[in-house]
C-alpha cells in the first residue's frame, strides 16, 4: 500500500476568490468549483466563474493530468485535468493531487472511483455539520 503522499508530487487547495477581484465580462481566469465537476469530467471552460488573479494565485494553476476532489460536503467528486483546464484556478473547496506519474494517476483515480476509496475518503473526513477534507488528511490516506 502507497498513501497519497507516495503517489503525489504535491497536495495543496484551491484558491479563495473571494480575496481576489471580479473581472470585466470576458476577462479573468477561470475557476473550477465543485458545481464544475461531472460525470463527464470538468465542466468546458467557456462555462466557468472567472477571477482576477494576482500574485500568489498564479502558482496554483491547475495542469494536465492533476486530480481534483471535492473536499467540502458529502460530495465524492473528483476529475483528472485535461489539456482545456490547464491554467484554470481551483476554487478553495478543491484539493489538487498533483501524481509524480501517469502510473500514479491511473492508480489514485481507480481508487477514488471504487467503493473503498469513496468510504476511505470520507473517513478521512472532519467536521460534524459540513464535512471537510484537508491536504494533511489526505495525503495519509493508504491507495492499494
Amino acid at each position: 500500500m502507497a498513501t497519497f503522499t507516495d503517489l503525489a508530487s504535491t497536495i495543496f487547495r484551491g484558491i479563495s476568490h473571494s480575496q481576489q477581484g471580479t473581472p470585466e465580462s470576458g476577462t479573468g481566469v477561470p475557476v473550477v468549483k465543485i458545481r464544475d465537476i461531472g460525470d463527464a469530467g470538468i465542466a468546458p471552460v467557456s462555462d466557468l466563474g472567472r477571477v482576477v488573479a494576482t500574485g500568489r494565485v498564479t502558482q496554483r494553476t491547475l495542469t494536465e493530468g492533476d486530480i481534483v476532489i471535492a473536499a467540502l460536503g458529502r460530495s465524492r467528486k473528483h476529475a483528472v485535468v485535461n489539456a482545456a483546464h490547464a491554467g484554470c484556478l481551483p476554487d478553495a473547496h478543491l484539493l489538487v493531487v498533483r501524481p509524480v506519474d501517469a502510473s500514479a494517476r491511473e492508480r489514485i483515480v481507480a481508487f477514488l472511483g471504487s467503493d473503498a476509496g469513496r468510504e476511505s475518503i470520507t473517513n478521512a473526513m472532519t467536521g460534524a455539520i459540513i464535512p471537510h477534507l484537508s491536504g494533511s488528511a489526505l495525503s495519509t490516506v493508504e491507495v492499494p
